[in-house]
């Protein structure tokens, strides 16, 4: 099979990524020149020579899930439906955090721990090299990396929007501390001063009289 390569773009939405190469899904069905269109919903959105379609996780080959970048993963990642191992299903699934072997995601009904080795393997192939690493650390292990991430930072009696304690970093950066124990700095507020144009010495002079002739 053809290397697939996927040219990248900023957001979700990608302006025409070039795949080049025929797509065969699980059910055998064959997509020739096939571009990348859109992820969403679990889903992907591609266009080939016969038209557009839009295909389900569980119907892509795992090598096609492999070249995604790690910010396509996650978008596959976001709102997916999975079937666990039992057989039961859960709608519209995120993933909340990772670790010690198990995974915690909201979906529809409120939300549910599942064991990795539950999920469908075309859902653990979604994951990145940095959600692997942090997988099978313990709870103990990602609280630690929370606490090393705060450091010295002090809290700032505010919240994010999901509920994460914000704090001032040493040089005055705000952040929070994700679910994996990763610092998330906050962008900054640009200040009303800082937004209006610089203005010269020559423009705040006051103008010279007018001499009449």
């Amino acid at each position: 099979m053809k290397k697939v390569g996927l040219l990248l773009a900023v957001g979700l939405v990608m302006s025409s990524v070039l795949c080049g190469a025929d797509l065969k899904t699980e059910s055998g069905k064959v997509y020739k020149n096939v571009e990348l269109r859109r992820i969403a919903g679990g889903c992907v959105q591609i266009v080939h020579d016969d038209g557009a379609t839009t295909l389900g996780l569980s119907e892509l080959p795992e090598q096609f899930i492999a070249a995604l970048s790690i910010r396509q993963r996650h978008a596959l990642q976001s709102l997916v439906d999975i079937q666990v191992k039992d057989g039961t299903v859960y709608r519209k699934t995120t993933l909340e955090s990772l670790g010690g072997g198990f995974v915690l995601l909201n979906h529809l009904g409120g939300s549910v721990k599942v064991a990795v080795g539950d999920l469908p393997a075309k859902y653990r192939a979604t994951f990145t090299r940095r959600q692997l690493s942090i997988l099978n650390k313990t709870p103990e292990e990602i609280k630690a990396a929370a606490q090393a991430a705060i450091g010295t930072g002090k809290p700032t009696g505010e919240k994010t929007a999901d509920g994460k304690d914000i704090y001032v970093g040493s040089r005055g950066g705000r952040f929070f501390v994700d679910n994996d124990g990763k610092k998330v700095y906050l962008k900054r507020e640009k200040t009303a001063a800082a937004s209006l144009p610089a203005v010269s010495d020559a423009q705040t002079a006051a103008p010279a009289a007018r001499v009449g002739k």
